[in-house]
């Protein structure tokens, strides 16, 4: 269980990642296109998309000081209760081993703009929960983020999340209420290994990139607990 506790936010992150790849781009004309700029997280970062702009926005990493992880780029923070941890840059660097090691914000920026998913942040608590949250970023040029996702993506994303070894699979589009505002949120409840696991997912959208955040456990509970430690900015 250790095992599957220890990947099972990554990969989740990752099918995610796929399935939008697989069929977000046919979902921009489906008139859920603004849905993403309809929270107040995304109505800043998204009202620029970068296509048009004399100045392209390059990525800039997130920080982390102590219990906070501050991400400027997207606008918001995180802060973690003392029992949990962040994955320090060393570890981040075992993640993201093809993208550079160094996590400068030219190197990361070259790399999403050859078709890498970045992780950016990635933290856990120190007991045996599915507990955790982590930010991956990709190069989406004319990404809506939430908007992206349609009947038809959630479809493929439920026959790949099967094909992992995941079941009763159950997808659906939500609002959450966060410190400074709210979301729109994609939610997702399944099990493995007979295990309950439930995912909640929001999208942040500024120039050329998407940012998806995770937060991921056992219950709803559990997920919720990890949205009232998001600040948007």
């Amino acid at each position: 269980m250790k095992h599957v506790r220890k990947y099972l936010p990554i990969l989740l992150v990752l099918l995610l990642a796929l399935g939008m790849a697989g069929c977000g781009s046919s979902g921009g004309d489906t008139g859920d296109a603004g849905a993403a700029s309809s929270s107040s997280a995304s109505a800043d970062t998204s009202a620029d998309t970068g296509t048009d702009s004399a100045e392209p926005v390059e990525y800039e990493h997130g920080t982390i000081d102590g219990t906070v992880y501050t991400n400027d780029f997207f606008g918001f923070t995180f802060t973690v209760k003392d029992d949990w941890t962040f994955t320090d840059e060393k570890g981040l660097r075992e993640l993201n081993q093809s993208v550079s090691d160094l996590l400068d914000n030219d190197s990361i920026t070259n790399a999403l703009k050859e078709g890498q998913t970045f992780i950016d942040m990635q933290a856990s608590s120190g007991d045996d929960s599915f507990s955790s949250i982590n930010l991956t970023v990709s190069y989406a040029p004319g990404s809506s983020g939430i908007g992206d996702i349609t009947d038809a993506t959630t479809e493929y994303m439920k026959s790949m999340y099967e094909n992992a070894g995941f079941e009763n699979i159950e997808i659906s589009k939500e609002t959450a209420a966060v410190s400074g505002g709210t979301l729109d949120t994609l939610v997702t409840k399944m099990t493995v290994e007979g295990i309950d696991v439930v995912e909640k997912q929001f999208f942040f959208t500024n120039g050329d990139y998407l940012g998806t955040l995770t937060v991921s456990g056992m219950s709803e509970e559990e997920c919720d607990e990890l949205l009232s430690w998001i600040t948007l900015k």
